[in-house]
């Protein structure tokens, strides 16, 4: 187990900025007016997105109604085609971004919700689905009601070499355990048959809620937000960095430490991983001098760690973002992803979309969402395609239902 991270002094925005204002043109692709777009966008090798709108508050156990959630298709114009509407609890519910697309372009995902329901998840435990390039709807999954199999995923699914599915719920596992369960990491063929691989117990983390990498050897890597090894109001676990191989034993290989008032990397979500195996991923910080969210990079032989701190030292004034969250991207070194808060000349924007060299610890801010929200606020992860442009959404919060997908084109 390793629970080390040293820090690379980061440089002032301002200087990355000067060089690099101009690489990325933000453009509006598409706006939603009646749900809010969850998650990031998928993108295929012709330039389609495919992502999900989530539920409203008519989606309740017992109604009938097209507002449980639905999956769409953008083409590269931004013209939407609606694949899938969830209308009903017992076909889930809530559907999880970003969505899984295989060679054939059949799309995989989860919903939080739905499928069968119990007196602990009334609202059900989700399911696992499949849509086709025709739009072809099949459920590959429900999670049992007892729970043991996993209950309300929030992460999206991975998919390997032959077609296997794996991803981890939230809740659900040894309902004994945690509140209603610890959370599990789960594998379901392309037909649909399910296998349990880890039930967590706290200990060895707690909640998974971020995405999977899987391995050419069939060895799976996550995260969880919460548990882990040292337990206790002092210096304890705030989530792991785990291991599992392909019979399902874990290997906690980092444990994120903080006192309550120091913590660097804590509640782990989304992480990369690059050609030198090194994990990345956003986390929280609590300390008075780093409150804005972290970029860890984790190195497995333990040699080099950095840390990347977002508003450093800078009590609410956060130009470079703040609150690191969502599916990060690396490309050539690189790491791209967005902030839920901060941007802008005074820190006061809804957040940015971030590059990243952790090889110099130098940040450049490729765009900022106005303070005044009329682009939307509090993006929600990046994602790219093979011409280096980023795609993700944003919703128009307080209240306002809808959202946006965006695109920030490279310049050539």
């Amino acid at each position: 187990m390793r629970n080390r991270l040293f820090v690379l002094a980061a440089l002032t925005v301002a200087i990355a900025l000067g060089a690099h204002a101009q690489t990325y043109r933000e453009s509006t692709l598409h706006t939603f007016t009646a749900a809010n777009p969850v998650g990031t966008v998928t993108v295929d090798p012709s330039g389609n997105l495919y992502g999900a709108l989530g539920w409203t508050k008519a989606c309740q156990p017992g109604k009938t109604a097209e507002e449980c959630g639905l999956i769409f298709k953008l083409n590269s114009s931004g013209n939407e085609t609606v694949l899938h509407h969830f209308s009903t609890l017992a076909n889930g519910a809530n559907p999880v971004a970003p969505l899984t697309l295989d060679a054939a372009r059949n799309l995989y995902g989860l919903t939080t919700y739905g499928g069968h329901t119990s007196s602990t998840f009334a609202y059900g435990l989700g399911v696992v689905y499949k849509i086709t390039p025709q739009g072809k709807f099949s459920i590959l999954h429900k999670f049992a009601a007892s729970g043991l199999e996993g209950a309300q995923p929030t992460g999206p699914l991975t998919m390997d070499a032959a077609g296997n599915l794996y991803g981890t719920t939230s809740k659900g596992g040894n309902t004994s355990l945690c509140n209603n369960g610890c959370g599990v990491v789960f594998k379901v063929s392309a037909k649909g048959a399910f296998s349990l691989l880890h039930t967590f117990s706290q200990t060895d983390g707690e909640s998974p809620e971020g995405n999977l990498i899987v391995d050419t050897l069939g060895n799976v890597y996550g995260t969880t937000v919460y548990g882990g090894p040292v337990q206790g109001p002092i210096n304890a676990s705030y989530g792991v960095l785990f291991e599992l191989t392909p019979a399902g034993e874990e290997t906690v290989l980092y444990s994120f430490l903080g006192d309550g008032e120091n913590c660097d990397g804590c509640y782990p979500g989304y992480i990369v991983r690059d050609s030198a195996l090194n994990f990345y991923g956003p986390g929280s910080t609590q300390s008075p001098d780093f409150d804005g969210g972290v970029l860890y990079e984790i190195n497995t032989s333990e040699s080099e760690n950095f840390s990347y701190y977002f508003c450093p030292g800078v009590s609410g004034l956060c130009p470079n973002g703040a609150i690191a969250s969502g599916q990060i991207v690396e490309s050539d070194g690189l790491l791209y992803g967005t902030t839920a808060e901060g941007g802008g000349s005074d820190g006061n924007g809804q957040g940015v979309v971030y590059q990243l060299s952790p090889s110099t610890g130098i940040e450049t801010v490729l765009y900022s969402f106005p303070a005044d929200a009329s682009q939307g606020r509090e993006p929600r992860g990046i994602s790219g395609d093979s011409q280096g442009n980023l795609y993700g959404t944003v919703s128009y919060g307080n209240g306002v239902p809808g959202g946006l997908v965006f695109k920030l084109t490279k310049s050539q």
